[in-house]
Parts: C-alpha cells; structure tokens; sequence
C-alpha cells in the first residue's frame, strides 16, 4: 500500500506544479498581450506559478515530513 500512496504524492505534486505554472503562463501572456509588455509579464507569470508550485509542494509534503500542519 506504501507504493501507490507514494505514487499518489508524486502525482500530486507533479499536477501541483504543472497546473501553476500554467496558469501563471497563461495570466502573463494574457496581461502582455492586453498590455503590449511583451515578454516581461509572462516571465513574471511564470515565476509567479514557480513559486507558487513550490509553495504547494511543501504544504503537500508537511504532513509526510513531520512538519506540523
């Protein structure tokens, strides 16, 4: 049973990160486009969804790493 929870945390994760920085892509290439600041809000979004990402990686993990929740 270890295995398909750690598989499931994986994808979580993966998902987690994926799903961010999409989302921080498509907001800054929106913004440059509505703007015309081409390509500087899109890097912006993308590192927005970075750490983002990131920062729903730890709260994912918090609980499997002994952190307190």
């Amino acid at each position: 049973m270890k295995g398909w929870r750690a598989m499931a945390v994986v994808t979580a994760m993966a998902g987690q990160l994926a799903a961010s920085l999409f989302l921080g892509y498509g907001a800054g290439a929106w913004a440059d486009r509505a703007w015309g600041t081409r390509p500087w809000l899109t890097v912006v979004g993308l590192l927005a969804g970075l750490a983002v990402g990131a920062y729903g990686i730890v709260r994912l993990l918090k609980p499997y790493l002994g952190g307190d929740e």
